[in-house]
């Protein structure tokens, strides 16, 4: 219904708060009543025609997936999915906002409420169970819901996503891993071994060339060939060359004018070319050219017993033998590398999954403990690494356990130990409240509500002060603290304590000098001469000494109390731990002093060495 607010407050302010609260219009006074009217009628003209417009329907449809946003119900196909009403309203906020990214907080309040108190891993529970409800499978989800800051419903496969995962995927990283390793030396062992036969067959082809050249450079020599070209011995043995090798022999005169061609094509013309006037100075050369398929020789014709060169000899012999010869070896390795790459990827894969198969053991075992500990013990020993990672999860779990166990106790600790003075107070208050207290027994009983009231804020102070140091939550800077000193004033102050018991207190040291934060020394040193004093026999002593040592700087504290129980000596730290459990309520402690000391130690940098006897007394180290 629209809503029109009629008011003499015309302020700017008034009129924002009130359209921000809800109104459709705001008139203030005086006002005339046509306008009033005008107003009330474009309201209701809007109203009218937001009504008309047709609603949107109330089905999403995401591939095979229908979302009925009015009957609340999710169909795959055609079976019905059983949501419930927060994981429905997650389903559905995606659903409607496709490839939009929200964080675990975004998802909290808009779903929870920003007043919700639970934590924000709630939605990672909800998330895993709408996808082990939606997607073919949940563990690896592509079709529907998705990771990016946290979760996206996607309006199909996204085909990068897919690469993505494929190229994250550990079991393809290694199949890859190991195909290259065995493809590519094999690929250039081909190549090496085709280079090394193809340089090989072109170094002995040229050889042989050189030697006929030679050979015939001498006949012609020796048959003056230049006076008589017509010699048909020379001309068999120049054409003999050229049918074996199938090439070209050329003589040329020291006038660089061809007077013999095998093919018969530029005898009488000039040839200058630079392997022809190189080797006319007295140089053989050879050339492979790969890309026409021919090996080039000249060979220098001498004139016996003279130096001077009359002519040089070219001959140019096909490589076409070589190429057929490379090509065959080019398919042979090809087949060879096919068969190779078969081998391969079965030794891939079997390696991939060798590799990757322990791995899914260990993740399974640690998405189990969101289920609950167990005393199942988890073995890989497949490799050494998988077995140190299983050795080190054993001992996470057993640890977790362990400070769940401890967790447990300490709610269970702290709600006892806070229900039994606040019972007391309880019991006294009512009795006084019931007039069943005489006037003269009055401050007793006051006496006892004050006494459990400070125990209960001891108690909580020291659990704040746990609370601080476990979140490592203290603000307090560092200074030159004088330890020596500092125990003087500590046991000055417990002097009443142990004057009470009848404990002889005996200081001695040095003064040492400490960087540290000073409330939490004092809280360390006054817990443990406190302890020391409580637990203390009647008469008893106490020796303290401070000073410097080889190991660092020392505080000492020797009792001749009760003493700790040998199996019992590690848990004297543990909160809520008491050695005389039957005198806890008498000696007036929280069970929390020691825990203190050794989160203080822990945050200084510091060891404590205990070293007790049952019936004999206590020694305490802090070691800085």
């Amino acid at each position: 219904m629209p809503i029109v607010m009629l008011t003499a407050k015309s302020e700017d302010m008034d009129k924002i708060l009130g359209l921000e609260y809800g109104a459709d219009d705001y008139i203030t006074k005086p006002f005339n009543i046509l306008e009033v009217k005008a107003r009330i009628k474009a309201i209701m003209r809007r109203t009218a025609k937001r009504k008309e417009e047709p609603a949107g329907s109330p089905v999403l449809v995401k591939g095979n997936m229908k979302i009925d946003c009015e009957g609340r119900r999710v169909f795959i196909g055609e079976r019905e999915i059983n949501l419930t009403a927060k994981e429905f309203d997650v389903l559905e906020l995606l659903a409607m906002n496709p490839n939009k990214v929200y964080s675990r907080e975004n998802l909290l309040n808009l779903i929870w409420g920003y007043d919700y108190p639970g934590d924000a891993r709630t939605v990672d529970v909800h998330i895993r169970r709408l996808r082990e409800k939606i997607e073919q499978n949940p563990s690896e989800p592509n079709t529907y819901i998705r990771s990016g800051e946290w979760v996206i419903i996607s309006r199909g496969k996204n085909t990068f996503s897919f690469k993505k995962k494929i190229f994250n995927n550990l079991r393809f990283r290694i199949f890859i891993i190991v195909l290259l390793a065995g493809l590519v030396p094999s690929v250039v062992a081909l190549f090496g071994i085709v280079k090394v036969y193809e340089s090989r067959a072109v170094s002995l082809r040229t050889a042989e060339i050189q030697n006929q050249c030679t050979i015939l450079t001498n006949q012609i020599s020796a048959s003056h060939y230049f006076e008589d070209t017509s010699q048909e011995v020379v001309n068999d043995s120049l054409n003999q060359l050229t049918n074996i090798y199938n090439g070209r022999v050329m003589v040329i005169d020291d006038q660089l004018r061809v007077v013999k061609d095998t093919y018969s094509l530029d005898e009488g013309k000039l040839d200058v070319s630079e392997s022809v006037v190189r080797c006319m100075k007295g140089t053989s050369t050879n050339n492979y050219d790969k890309k026409n398929h021919y090996i080039e020789v000249t060979a220098p014709i001498a004139i016996p017993g003279e130096d001077q060169i009359r002519g040089v000899m070219l001959a140019s012999v096909s490589t076409d033998s070589i190429e057929d010869s490379l090509d065959v070896l080019y398919t042979q390795g090809s087949v060879i590398i096919g068969l190779v790459m078969i081998f391969l990827t079965i030794v891939a894969v079997f390696a991939a999954d060798c590799v990757v198969r322990p791995l899914h053991q260990i993740a399974a075992t640690i998405e189990n403990v969101s289920a609950g500990y167990s005393d199942d013990v988890l073995h890989v020993d497949t490799f050494t690494e998988t077995k140190s990672i299983s050795e080190a999860i054993n001992k996470m779990m057993g640890r977790l356990k362990l400070l769940d166990d401890s967790r447990e106790e300490f709610v269970s600790n702290v709600s006892h130990e806070l229900k039994t003075p606040l019972t007391s107070i309880s019991g006294y208050a009512e009795i006084m409240k019931s007039g069943l207290v005489k006037p003269e027994d009055m401050k007793g009983f006051a006496e006892r509500i004050y006494n459990e009231a400070r125990r209960l804020i001891t108690l909580v102070e020291d659990i704040i002060k746990l609370s601080k140091l476990d979140e490592g939550n203290v603000q307090l800077e560092k200074e030159d603290v004088d330890l020596y000193k500092l125990t003087r004033e500590i046991l000055t102050r417990l002097s009443p304590q142990a004057a009470k018991r009848k404990v002889h207190v005996e200081v001695t040291g040095e003064s040492v000098e400490y960087v540290g934060i000073r409330q939490i020394l004092d809280e360390m040193i006054y817990n443990i001469c406190e302890n020391a004093i409580k637990y203390n026999k009647e008469g008893g002593k106490l020796t303290v000494w401070v000073g410097n040592t080889l190991q660092g700087k020392k505080v000492c504290v020797t009792d001749t109390g009760i003493g700790i129980p040998e199996n019992e000596t590690d848990r004297i730290f543990e909160r809520f731990y008491r050695v005389d459990k039957s005198h806890s309520k008498e000696t007036g402690g929280t069970g929390l002093g020691l825990s203190i000391v050794k989160h203080g130690a822990m945050l200084h940098g510091a060891k404590i060495h205990v070293d007790s006897k049952l019936g004999e007394g206590t020694k305490i180290e802090l070691i800085f």
